[in-house]
C-alpha cells in the first residue's frame, strides 16, 4: 500500500515537474500565471522528492543490513553462490 502510494505521488511529481518546464519552455509570455501554477505544484513536487530520497535510503539501508547478515540478495546479484 505504501509503495503504491509512493509511486502515484511521485508519478504526479514527475508530471507536475514536466508541465511546469513545458509551460516556462513554449510560453515564457505568461510568467506571472506560471509562477502561480509553480506555486501550487511546489508541495506534491517537494514531498515527492523527499518521499523518494526516503525511501533509496531505507531500502539501501536494509539492503546493507541484508549483504553484512550474510542473506544471498538474488534480486540485484544473480544467483550468487556462497
Amino acid at each position: 500500500m505504501l509503495y503504491t502510494n509512493l509511486g502515484c505521488l511521485l508519478s504526479f511529481g514527475g508530471v507536475c515537474y514536466i508541465f511546469i518546464h513545458t509551460l516556462k519552455s513554449f510560453f515564457p509570455h505568461f510568467g506571472e500565471t506560471i509562477l502561480t501554477i509553480e506555486s501550487i505544484l511546489m508541495a506534491p513536487m517537494a514531498l515527492s522528492e523527499i518521499g523518494f530520497a526516503i525511501w533509496l535510503i531505507v531500502k539501501f539501508t536494509r539492503l546493507n543490513r541484508d549483504l553484512k547478515n550474510g542473506l544471498r540478495i538474488t534480486a540485484f546479484f544473480g544467483n550468487s553462490e556462497k
